[in-house]
């Protein structure tokens, strides 16, 4: 018996140091905190499914109320929550070097090709390839790119027109996957689709399979959080390995083929061979680039790296990753907002009409426009959430009464609930209401920046945010040509979250009326 109970007492002790004891590490440095349960941290409720990460997001906003920031934890790691502005932009910007590094969720051990990508590259590995990469997102790249967009998105609408009733309902989720698809097929990796005729090709297959957040990868996310030496052990990955050979294969066969037959296209795939020859300078952005309020600044430097094939895969990968998803949920999300609030999209297609053809230069100048997606990633950011994790300990300086200096160390991680503070009144006077006027010229000078982080802040914030709005932006400038959005039966009344989803989903779907425009 003596064996058996030593195995018991080790077991438990084990579980205690790996999982109990962190709970205790903000009550003993006398940060504010309330605690959560053992393995699970504060997430509990979000991964059993019984609250949408908006609603989780909200409560850890609202805890301890009054403070700038207070302790929490992501499964049995400790973290703080960043609520104040001015700490945001402390932490964000001006102590960016205690902050170089994003809250693994994505390693190499999990994914050979995404975790070598530049969103979940660490310290000089990740300032080098965001250095190389930044000259490939300028608004002068962005123009040069902006003729295969709007072709792209010509053809997809006027399919749609053509085999399409006068009036017919819409899942916008599958619709705005569908389009994000053959964006990023043609103006990142130079392949002609059309996701409306051949359903399953592919390039979307494989976008539909990365982007499903499964119950069961969720479960892999877990169980690298808190025991990544056991999943190694294991082999097991996030993503399928038949994936991600693919998706390499479709990559280095288009660089094959560009490189043989000397082919140049202005696309993204074509940015990344410049950069392996070192041909791609960072050029200012043009004078018309005026891609929207939620854009964010690029901060570049004059490092750089030399591309091998594999680093352009793993950044081909991310473009698709972050493409596919964020930006079709936005597109959603925006479609859904137009048609329950009919007088905001009467005013957007009169600016779009009166707009004439659209060029880059006329989608940038639509304001309207610029204020009705900035209202959108407002109310529904599709990353809802900005996490670092400390790289150089610091002491954080108590500025309140009620605080005292807190030694901030390695195993510490920051997260910023943008969501929460998006709905938070003090910032955005009733902010459930769908309110393009928050933006307008007079009363965007009013918003404090650190109050709205869409694409993140800071040197590491969302290098794609160019492209990103000038995708969404192109597909209802071209949509609302052809089509108005309706409310019908099957159309949500009011948008609640759905906990069953992991990602950002209302109860009910995205289902809308696409009708024929006939003016």
């Amino acid at each position: 018996m003596i064996p058996y109970v030593l195995v018991i007492v080790a077991l438990a002790t084990l579980f205690y140091l790996r999982f109990v004891k962190p709970l205790n590490y903000w009550n003993d440095r006398g940060v504010p905190n309330v605690k959560g349960i053992p393995v699970f941290g504060k997430q509990a409720a979000v991964i059993f499914r019984q609250i949408s990460l908006l609603e989780w997001l909200k409560r850890a906003y609202k805890e301890c109320p009054g403070t700038r920031y207070h302790g929490s934890h992501q499964f049995n790691r400790p973290i703080l929550v960043i609520k104040d502005p001015d700490l945001i932009k402390q932490l964000l910007v001006k102590q960016f070097s205690n902050f170089v590094n994003r809250i693994d969720i994505i390693n190499k051990d999990m994914d050979p090709f995404l975790g070598n990508s530049l969103l979940f590259l660490h310290n000089e590995d990740w300032k080098t390839m965001r250095s190389t990469l930044s000259p490939a997102f300028t608004g002068s790249k962005m123009k040069e790119m902006s003729n295969l967009m709007i072709q792209i998105s010509h053809k997809f609408f006027e399919y749609l027109r053509k085999n399409g009733k006068s009036k017919f309902a819409v899942d916008m989720k599958d619709l705005s996957t569908r389009f994000t698809n053959d964006i990023i097929a043609s103006c990142a990796y130079g392949i002609e689709c059309n996701s409306l005729k051949e359903k399953e090709n592919e390039i979307y297959s494989l976008g539909k399979n990365m982007t499903n957040l499964t119950y069961s990868r969720i479960m892999k996310f877990f169980g690298f959080s808190n025991v990544p030496k056991l999943m190694k052990l294991l082999n097991i990955t996030v993503f399928p390995r038949s994936t991600n050979k693919k998706f390499g294969r479709i990559i280095k066969e288009s660089l094959a083929a560009r490189e043989s037959s000397n082919i140049f296209r202005p696309d993204m795939i074509q940015l990344l061979m410049m950069a392996k020859k070192g041909n791609l300078e960072y050029q200012e952005n043009v004078k018309d680039d005026d891609t929207g309020f939620a854009t964010v600044d690029e901060h570049y430097t004059k490092e750089s790296k030399n591309l091998t094939d594999d680093d352009i895969v793993s950044q081909a990968l991310l473009f698709f990753f972050a493409g596919f998803e964020p930006v079709s949920t936005t597109i959603s999300f925006m479609a859904l907002e137009l048609a329950l609030n009919p007088d905001i999209q009467d005013k957007l297609i009169k600016e779009i009409d009166e707009a004439g053809a659209i060029d880059y230069s006329k989608l940038s100048s639509l304001k309207y426009l610029d204020m009705v997606v900035s209202e959108t990633l407002r109310k529904w950011p599709p990353v809802p959430v900005v996490n670092r994790r400390c790289t150089v300990p610091f002491v954080l300086k108590a500025e309140r009464p009620e605080e005292k200096d807190l030694h901030v160390t390695k195993e510490n991680g920051i997260i910023v609930p943008t969501i929460a503070m998006h709905y938070d009144e003090k910032y955005y006077p009733n902010a459930h209401k769908f309110d393009p006027e928050r933006f307008s010229e007079e009363n965007k000078e009013k918003i404090n920046p650190y109050t709205y982080l869409p694409f993140g802040s800071g040197p590491r914030n969302c290098i794609g945010s160019r492209f990103a709005l000038m995708e969404i932006k192109m597909f209802f400038a071209v949509a609302l040509k052809f089509f108005t959005i309706e409310a019908i039966e099957k159309t949500v009344s009011k948008i609640e979250m759905n906990p069953k989803n992991f990602l950002l989903t209302p109860k009910g779907g995205f289902c809308v009326g696409f009708a024929l425009r006939t003016n």
